[in-house]
């Protein structure tokens, strides 16, 4: 009998327990979560955020740097034009054997040079520019001429 009283006692003082699932949301709009957060989530990152983009002073240029720049713009312009007009014939063809020099400072010396293979070789034409210092190849895939 004691026990089905202390039974009873337990039962009435637990009361009903109840319980759900767990369930998780994303806060962060970019993972799918509410969008409404998205202002909030970024002012509270700038507000944490310590880092200071470094503050970079540029000066405006002169008239005379400004013409300077133009000036050599000008001439790389009109260096290049040469080159394309010496290596390409009037159909767009590559002229085998091309070979341009160029004085820029006409001291009688060729400040740099233009050179086109002989042959395409695999359907390639190697292409060799050199400044006295350094020398670069391009490759190119040919659709040449004989000169």
């Amino acid at each position: 009998m004691i026990r089905l009283l202390i039974a009873c006692q337990l039962l009435l003082l637990s009361g009903a327990v109840m319980a759900t699932e767990l369930v998780f949301h994303f806060t962060n709009p970019n993972f799918g979560g509410n969008v409404g957060n998205g202002t909030f989530l970024m002012n509270q990152a700038d507000a944490l955020n310590s880092f200071k983009a470094p503050v970079v002073v540029t000066t405006a240029k002169t008239q005379i740097e400004t013409f300077k720049d133009n000036l050599q713009r000008a001439i790389l312009n009109h260096l290049a034009t040469s080159t394309t007009d010496g290596l390409f014939d009037t159909n767009g063809n590559v002229k085998l054997g091309t070979d341009l020099n160029f004085d820029l400072n006409n001291d009688g010396q060729s400040d740099f040079s233009v050179k086109v293979g002989d042959t395409a070789t695999d359907g390639n034409l190697s292409i060799s520019i050199t400044d006295g210092l350094t020398s670069t190849t391009l490759v190119v895939p040919s659709t040449v001429t004989k000169p």
